[in-house]
């Protein structure tokens, strides 16, 4: 899902990505209560301008507490929530608000078309975070940014969970269809 790196992804694009990114990641998590567990832009796939995610090989049926992978923490460090990175006690984490730390990365990549690898430390704060995407995203909606703020919260607690996710997703796709 790389693009060339003087190429910006328009509001559009961003809009697009979030309703079929976000939504999938909810749905599943909802319908399946499956868990990605590794979302990066290479797992996202392009096809006929569509975005795919893909690459479920480390994802897990949160309903199959038998599964071998339970017990696992699995995913790309650069993109892994910190509560995974910190290896938090496996019964404790929310596999989907994980989820949604490493959709807001991808999504704070593709704002921002740098090494956001910083972004993922302890010393990283919220605020910081908020100063990059408004530095680098003037094109984008102040909405975009806040929901991308909320999943880059380093508590998951504060991350929004599938209803609070799609709901969002709905309220940006009907602003921008406004314009």
């Amino acid at each position: 899902m790389y693009k060339n790196i003087s190429e910006i992804y328009e509001e559009s694009e961003i809009v697009k990505f979030l309703s079929q990114i976000g939504k999938t990641l909810a749905i599943i998590y909802v319908e399946e209560r499956i868990a990605h567990r590794d979302i990066k832009p290479s797992n996202i796939l392009i096809i006929d301008n569509n975005y795919y995610l893909s690459d479920f090989g480390c994802a897990e049926n949160l309903f199959d507490s038998e599964g071998a992978k339970y017990n696992l923490v699995m995913g790309t460090l650069k993109w892994m929530s910190p509560e995974l990175k910190e290896k938090k006690k496996i019964e404790a984490i929310d596999y989907f608000k994980s989820d949604i730390f490493s959709l807001g990365m991808v999504l704070l990549y593709m704002l921002t078309l740098s090494d956001i690898s910083a972004v993922n430390s302890d010393e990283f704060s919220k605020n910081q975070k908020l100063r990059i995407m408004r530095n680098s995203c003037k094109y984008v909606s102040k909405e975009i940014i806040l929901l991308v703020s909320k999943m880059l919260e380093t508590n998951p607690d504060f991350r929004p969970d599938a209803p609070i996710l799609i709901q969002a997703i709905g309220e940006i796709e009907n602003k921008f269809q406004q314009k």
